[in-house]
């Protein structure tokens, strides 16, 4: 089976794009973590994997990040140990002494969700498995008896429906987006901005990194790192750029 992927000499990459790819060249994969705002929860998602392994990508949601990152490596592990997984199917080892359950993503929430694996493998469509984990009573956000905040933070992304997967509409409604940069394209900011203060110093370099600080110099801030969409969320007049 023959998968179209973006290279490394590809014209026309960014310093976020070509850092993709060099994490795929050295390991076979790349994951990409996007942190909670709002009323969204965070979550994280592999790029590459299908393209190594013939294996469905993986995307999980509601946990840190760096715990997020170490199911996905242990998902990649099994996969090269040429295991199979499919829709439904239960998976163990991915967290320590729990059984995880994997279900097909739905083909519509795969673009706006995975935005770099879209990227990486040209649009075209592929597999991906959502990874959902369960309570400390063991109940998956299907059951009944499923904790609120388990619930909240796994959306329903095999269902076919917005309402259904319990995310919020504008993460999963195909949007107009203005910008040449993927939505989750890694960008410089600040506490300050995070905290509310209104940006009034954006930069774009020629290596493709995006830096949005508030009244405070950009030297003088430690540097926090969100999504390109994430920005977009908190200041919509940025849109103009």
């Amino acid at each position: 089976m023959s998968i179209s992927t973006r290279k490394l000499n590809d014209k026309d990459l960014n310093r976020f794009e070509r850092g993709v790819l060099k994490n795929i060249q050295k390991h076979g994969w790349h994951a990409n973590g996007i942190p909670g705002e709002g009323s969204s929860p965070a979550w994280i998602y592999s790029v590459g994997l299908f393209a190594k392994y013939g294996q469905p990508e993986l995307i999980v949601f509601g946990l840190e990040i760096e715990t997020m990152h170490g199911m996905i490596a242990r998902y990649a592990d099994l996969l090269q140990a040429r295991i199979e997984y499919g829709d439904g199917v239960k998976i163990d080892g991915i967290i320590p002494g729990q059984s995880c359950v994997l279900r097909e993503v739905h083909v519509p929430w795969r673009e706006p969700l995975l935005c770099s694996a879209s990227w990486y493998y040209h649009y075209e469509e592929y597999p991906v498995l959502q990874c959902f984990w369960p309570d400390r009573h063991g109940y998956f956000p299907w059951d009944d008896h499923c904790n609120k905040r388990s619930r909240k933070v796994q959306p329903l992304l095999y269902e076919q429906s917005v309402e259904k997967t319990g995310l919020p509409k504008s993460l999963l409604v195909d949007e107009p987006w203005s910008f040449a940069d993927s939505p989750d394209t890694a960008c410089f900011t600040s506490n300050y901005v995070l905290d509310g203060s209104p940006i009034r110093f954006v930069s774009h370099d020629f290596e493709g990194d995006w830096q949005f600080h508030g009244d405070q110099p950009p030297d003088r801030v430690k540097p926090q790192v969100v999504c390109l969409s994430c920005i977009m969320e908190m200041d919509e007049s940025i849109e103009e750029l």
